[in-house]
C-alpha cells in the first residue's frame, strides 16, 4: 500500500500569511489560465483569457514576447522537452505551435469542435495530446502535424491531461468525475479510476510513474496507484458500513469491525487483510484492544461480547453480555477488565474469569460511548440524551454529569493526563471539558453533519474527528484550529490514531477503510 502523506487545508505554524515573491509578471489584461517553465528554468510562457501567449524572462521579469492568433481565450500551454517550440490551446478549438526563440506561428491544428482546455507534449518531442470541452483526445504528430488518433470515452469536459515517465501512456481527467488512463502507442484504454463525486480539474503522475494525484471539485485530492487500479489511501475491505477501528501500539496493524459481522485484521505496511473473523451473527458494533495489542474484545448487535487472540484469530471467550446489542466498549490499562455498555446500562467484566464484576444503572439515555482514564479508576460515557456521566469503577457511586451538548453524544476521548476529555455529537460540535470541575472549556466548530467520533494523539496536543459530512478533521487542542482535513467518499463512521500521532485510520459508511499518515505535525 502506498501510504497518504499529505497537509490538506493547512495552516502555516504560526498562522501567518506568506505575501512575499521573488517576481511579479504584469502583461495581461485578463485572467491567466495556464503557465509552464521550460526546461532551463529560464523563461516562463504563460496563457491568458486575453488571447495571447506570453514568453517572460525569470531572471528580469521582463515580457520577451507575445504572441497572438488566437481567437478566444488561450487555456492551455505546454513546451517541448528541448525548449524549441511552445504549444498552446483555446477555447477556439485550436493548438498552435510557436518557436520560442523567434515567437513565429509554426502550425495550426484545427484540433476540436470545443475549447481546448489541456495539451501535452511526449518526453521524446515528437507528440502532442490535446484535451477538449467536445469530451474527446487528440493525439497529433508533431513533425508532420497530422492527427494520428482520437479517442473517445469521457461523457463530459476533460479539463486536464498528463503523460507518464516513459511515455507509454497518459491519464485524462473529467468533468464526469473519472480519471482515465490510455495507451499513447495504440490508443487503447487501460482504466477507468472513479472515486470523485465532481469534476476532475487536475491530474500529475508521480516521477515514478506507479502513482498519480488528482485533484477536484469535491475538494479532495487523491492519490491513485496505477497498478492497481486503486485509490493508494483508501481499501475496501468490507462490504458494509465500518463501525469501529483501532490501531495496535505499534502502529504497524489496525482492525477494523463491519456491519457485515466481520472483523479485518490489517497490515499496513503491505496493505493486506492479515486475517478476516465473522465473529458475531450480526453487525459488531464495538471493539477495544488490550494494552499489549494481543487481543481484541468486540461487542455486536447480538448483545454478546467476544476476545480474541490478534495473533492466530481465535476465540478465548464468549459472553452473553446484555439482552440488547453492545454500543461500546473499553479496557483496561492492565488487559485485566473490559466495560461494555448497552442501552443504558454499564457491566465491568473481569475477562480471566468472564464474570461481571459491576453493573452500572440510573442513566437516563443510551449509553453511546466510553473512555477509561489511564490509571483505569474511572469511565466516562456519553449518552443519546446529549450528556456524559463519570463514574468510579470501585463502586456504584456515580460521579459528575456533564451537560451541553443540544443533540446526542457519539463519541469520547480522554487526554493521556486524564484531566480533560472531548465529546463529539450529532449537534456538529466536539466539546471540550475539565473533568476535575465539570465545566465546558470551549466549543469546536467546524463541521457540517454529525460528529461521529473522535481521537487524541498520545502526546496530547491533537484531536481527529470524523463526521457525516465525510471529513476527518485535525485540531490543534492548543489553538483549537483545524490544521488538516481529509474528505472522503461517503460518511466517516469512526476513526483510531497511533501512539506515533502520524498514523491515523478512518472507517467510511462505503466500507472503505482510509490509513492516512499526517506529516509535519510536529512543527505545528
Amino acid at each position: 500500500m502506498s501510504e497518504a502523506r499529505f497537509e490538506l487545508r493547512t495552516r502555516n505554524q504560526a498562522g501567518k500569511r506568506f505575501d512575499s515573491y521573488w517576481r511579479c509578471l504584469i502583461g495581461h489584461t485578463q485572467q491567466v489560465n495556464s503557465v509552464a517553465v521550460t526546461p532551463d528554468g529560464q523563461q516562463v510562457i504563460s496563457g491568458s483569457a486575453d488571447g495571447t501567449v506570453k514568453i517572460w524572462d525569470l531572471q528580469t521579469g521582463k515580457e520577451t514576447r507575445t504572441l497572438t492568433g488566437h481567437k478566444n481565450m488561450v487555456k492551455a500551454v505546454a513546451v517541448t522537452p528541448d525548449g524549441q517550440q511552445v504549444i498552446s490551446g483555446a477555447a477556439d478549438g485550436t493548438v498552435k505551435i510557436w518557436d520560442l526563440q523567434t515567437g513565429k506561428e509554426l502550425r495550426t491544428l484545427a484540433a476540436h469542435q470545443g475549447w481546448v482546455n489541456a495539451v501535452a507534449v511526449t518526453p521524446d518531442g515528437q507528440g502532442v495530446i490535446s484535451a477538449s470541452a467536445d469530451g474527446t483526445l487528440k493525439l497529433w504528430d508533431l513533425i508532420k502535424g497530422t492527427n494520428r488518433l482520437t479517442l473517445t470515452g469521457h461523457n463530459a469536459w476533460i479539463n486536464s491531461i498528463a503523460v507518464t515517465p516513459d511515455g507509454k501512456g497518459f491519464i485524462s481527467a473529467s468533468a464526469d468525475g473519472t480519471l482515465k488512463l490510455w495507451d499513447l502507442v495504440n490508443g487503447k484504454l487501460r482504466l477507468i479510476l472513479s472515486g470523485h463525486t465532481n469534476w476532475v480539474m487536475s491530474v500529475a503522475v508521480m516521477p515514478n510513474g506507479r502513482e498519480a494525484i488528482s485533484a477536484s471539485v469535491d475538494g479532495t485530492l487523491k492519490l491513485w496507484d496505477l497498478t492497481k487500479d486503486t485509490l493508494s489511501t483508501a481499501i475496501t475491505g468490507h462490504i458494509k458500513q465500518v463501525n469501529a477501528i483501532v490501531l495496535k501500539a505499534d502502529g504497524q496493524s489496525a482492525i477494523s469491525a463491519s456491519a457485515d459481522g466481520i472483523l479485518n485484521l490489517w497490515d499496513l505496511i503491505s496493505g493486506t487483510i492479515q486475517h478476516t473473523l465473522s465473529v458475531h451473527t450480526s453487525s459488531i458494533t464495538a471493539i477495544a484492544l488490550t494494552e499489549d495489542g494481543r487481543w481484541a474484545i468486540s461487542g455486536g448487535e447480538d448483545g454478546t461480547l467476544k476476545m480474541w487472540d490478534i495473533t492466530n484469530g481465535t476465540a478465548r471467550l464468549t459472553l452473553n453480555a446484555h439482552t440488547n446489542g453492545v454500543t461500546a466498549i473499553a479496557v483496561t490499562k492492565d488487559g485485566q477488565q473490559a466495560i461494555s455498555a448497552s442501552g443504558s446500562i454499564l457491566k465491568v467484566w473481569d475477562l480471566l474469569s468472564g464474570t461481571t464484576l459491576l453493573t452500572l444503572t440510573g442513566q437516563t439515555g443510551v449509553v453511546s460511548a466510553l473512555a477509561m482514564t489511564f490509571e483505569g479508576r474511572y469511565v466516562l460515557c456519553g449518552c443519546d440524551d446529549g450528556t456524559l456521566r463519570l463514574w468510579k469503577l470501585t463502586s456504584d457511586a456515580q460521579g459528575s454529569t456533564l451537560i451541553g451538548h443540544t443533540d446526542a453524544v457519539w463519541a469520547v476521548a480522554l487526554t493521556p493526563d486524564g484531566r480533560l476529555a472531548i465529546s463529539s455529537s450529532g449537534d456538529r460540535t466536539l466539546k471540550l471539558w475539565d473533568l476535575v470541575s465539570g465545566k465546558e472549556l470551549c466549543n469546536l466548530n467546524g463541521h457540517s453533519s454529525f460528529v461521529n467520533a473522535v481521537a487524541v494523539t498520545s502526546d496530547g496536543r491533537l484531536v481527529i474527528s470524523v463526521s457525516d459530512d465525510n471529513t476527518l478533521k485535525v485540531w490543534n487542542l492548543q489553538t483549537l484550529e483545524v490544521i488538516a482535513c481529509f474528505t472522503g467518499e461517503s460518511a466517516l463512521k469512526c476513526c483510531a490514531v497511533a501512539p506515533d500521532g502520524v498514523t491515523i485510520a478512518a472507517g467510511e459508511a462505503s466500507g472503505q477503510v482510509h490509513f492516512i499518515r499526517l506529516e509535519n505535525m510536529d512543527k505545528l
